[in-house]
């Protein structure tokens, strides 16, 4: 079993720092109370997801590790919804006193913004704007 549960091994993680700074560069940027998504149109087949976790926003590890298990689960959980992106996931602020329900609520409008956004299905191909306006 993978040492990350639902996403299994490299296929779905942004592995490399140039990856990272694609998608830091990217100019589509969705922002939600607690986290800034981003993201750009990817090259492999499926969406990736990569987390930033910084101790500026979390101080405690066990809030970052709280953080990124609920961003991991909230991206396995659309993933098969969403275009080839490679998307990228920055909490805003310490979500110490945020129920894990609102946080992954969030995620998931967020994650679905993204790929509507985008512009793209999951197939790849641009979608018409009724058919984004529709996820």
């Amino acid at each position: 079993m993978s040492a990350v549960r639902g996403m299994r091994g490299k296929a779905h993680k942004l592995s490399r720092a140039e990856e990272y700074r694609a998608v830091l560069a990217a100019s589509c940027r969705l922002s939600g109370k607690n986290f800034v998504v981003k993201a750009l149109a990817s090259y492999w087949p499926r969406a990736r997801m990569g987390l930033i976790v910084s101790r500026k926003t979390a101080s405690r590890a066990v809030d970052r590790n709280r953080c990124k298990r609920i961003a991991r689960e909230a991206f396995r959980k659309v993933r098969a919804e969403l275009p080839a992106l490679d998307i990228l996931v920055q909490p805003k602020n310490d979500l110490r006193t945020k129920q894990n329900r609102a946080i992954r609520q969030e995620l998931d409008q967020l994650l679905r913004d993204v790929a509507a956004k985008s512009g793209r299905d999951q197939s790849g191909r641009r979608m018409s704007r009724l058919e984004a306006s529709a996820l």
